[in-house]
């Protein structure tokens, strides 16, 4: 992955100064997601990797608030097919 790397984002919520995302972009579109919430002094956060997922689900919603950013998979920028196991072990 560190080999598609072209640049990272992050959003800032305006209502509390949080950073809540973080996005992996590369040249073929959005690829992961960080989230991190803290609510009443309770932190929790999270990320999606998107590995080979239907990306015709994605064509309803604007990424992470981002107007014409393409959600992509590691799958769709190598042009092969990568399964969650060969991924989720390196993790």
């Amino acid at each position: 992955m560190s080999d598609l790397l072209l640049k990272g984002g992050r959003l800032i919520d305006p209502a509390n100064g949080l950073d809540e995302t973080a996005d992996l972009l590369i040249a073929g579109g959005k690829v992961a997601a960080i989230g991190v919430k803290i609510s009443r002094g309770v932190s929790t956060h999270g990320f999606a990797l998107n590995v080979d997922p239907d990306l015709s689900y994605f064509d309803h919603i604007v990424p992470c608030g981002m107007p014409g950013v393409q959600v992509a998979s590691m799958s769709s920028l190598t042009s092969e097919r990568i399964a969650v196991d060969q991924v989720s072990s390196s993790l």
